[in-house]
């Protein structure tokens, strides 16, 4: 339900159909290497429309097997997994794939407001439902006593589990990004495109394990948080220079004409999504985790 509402707001503006263009090879596909053959037509259009992201595609696959696997070797051993967590990991790795490998991937490179929707997905959405899926707990009952724990006992790892270091590390990511514009050097390749999905993906893990942890300080953390999304979605919205601006235009999007509507539309999807959903998120998943713990102990 929730991608639901990612993907209607990400596109809750058709595009005006686009010239036809003939046969050579365009600016689009030499900048993305895939061509664009017009805009994205709605959300049953973009789910439709998909090019695999074959990187995170197998990604996903190693982790939904090795998930899957810890899960058979749990209860070969006599023990019990809740179907839920199952499900949740499940579904988190297919909100993963939407946002990389459907027409939310595809279009995302090109167009701002779509890159947003994704980006939704990708660093609150799926994240939700793979700190669901509890897997540090599933490691904890597959592995060896002791080397979980010693792993995460590392500072660095043990400061970003507490909300106060995770929401700053986020926010002052998304800020560095859009504020001083650092995304349009991951957006001009292929492999940069990759790396800004992966530490959105990593990103929002960390942030929403964080959140959900029980921390005494999360509601301070989700309210500086807020703030924080706001802002940069209010920057999008009143910004007069379109972020990326020399790459977008180097795109040559015909449906595309003003770069400062798609920037300000990105703005609304930015405020609705990452604003919006915070806070619905953060109780959600805590009291999902606080029910699992008191009514099904593993």
């Amino acid at each position: 339900m929730l991608a639901t509402i990612g993907l209607a707001v990400g596109l809750g503006r058709t595009p005006p159909p686009a010239p036809g263009e003939a046969g050579e090879p365009s600016r689009t596909g030499e900048e993305l290497g895939y061509e664009l053959t017009g805009p994205p037509s709605g959300v049953g259009g973009l789910l439709v429309d998909a090019r695999p992201d074959l990187v995170l595609g197998a990604v996903v696959a190693v982790l939904l097997v090795t998930y899957l696997a810890g899960v058979r070797r749990l209860r070969a051993g006599g023990g019990t997994w809740p179907l839920r967590r199952s499900s949740a990991w499940l579904a988190g790795c297919a909100v993963v794939l939407v946002a990389t490998s459907s027409g939310l991937g595809r279009y995302g490179a090109a167009m701002l407001s779509v890159g947003v929707a994704a980006q939704v997905l990708l660093t609150l959405v799926a994240p939700m439902l793979l700190v669901l899926g509890a897997p540090l707990a599933l490691v904890r009952r597959v592995l060896p006593d002791g080397q979980v724990s010693r792993l995460l006992a590392h500072p660095v790892l043990a400061a970003l589990g507490r909300p106060v270091p995770a929401v700053a590390v986020f926010a002052t990511a998304m800020a560095v990004l859009y504020g001083f514009g650092l995304i349009e050097p991951l957006l001009v390749s292929q492999p940069g495109r990759l790396t800004l999905d992966v530490l959105l993906l990593l990103a929002g893990v960390v942030l929403v394990g964080a959140l959900t942890s029980g921390d005494p300080a999360r509601a301070r953390a989700v309210a500086v948080l807020v703030v924080a999304q706001a802002g940069v979605g209010i920057g999008l919205l009143l910004r007069s220079e379109p972020i990326a601006g020399t790459f977008y235009r180097g795109l040559g999007l015909p449906w595309v004409p003003d770069l400062l509507d798609q920037q300000r539309l990105a703005g609304v999807v930015w405020l609705v999504g990452q604003v919006a959903l915070i806070p619905i998120l953060v109780v959600g998943v805590a009291r999902a985790r606080g029910s699992a713990v008191s009514g099904a102990k593993p």
